[in-house]
């Protein structure tokens, strides 16, 4: 059985999405854990990265956009999300050509 900590949660992108929508960083530490009756190993497994979009709805509940893996840098995922999902920005550019 795979065991994933959360480690750090940050909200990114504040400044550029519409409210109500949520951009979060997640850093997991994931290990790997067995049980033999009595006897319990736990073994380090790779750290996961990710950036998880969440929409605010009904007054507090939030609703799963969208997941992006996040491998080397932040930066290449969040230029991913400007370019994939202008309408969750504050100025999308269908906005600035109008």
């Amino acid at each position: 059985m795979i065991v994933r900590d959360l480690v750090v949660s940050a909200e990114v992108m504040e400044e550029e999405t519409k409210d109500g929508i949520f951009v979060i960083y997640e850093r997991y530490e994931n290990n790997e854990c067995e049980s033999n009756g009595r006897l319990f190993t736990q073994k380090d497994c790779e750290p996961e990265e990710r950036v998880e979009i969440m929409e605010e709805k009904n007054g507090g509940s939030l609703k799963h956009l969208y997941s992006y893996s996040v491998t080397d840098s932040i930066e290449p995922v969040l230029v991913q999300i400007r370019l994939e999902h202008p309408e969750l920005l504050k100025s999308s550019k269908a906005a600035l050509i109008s």
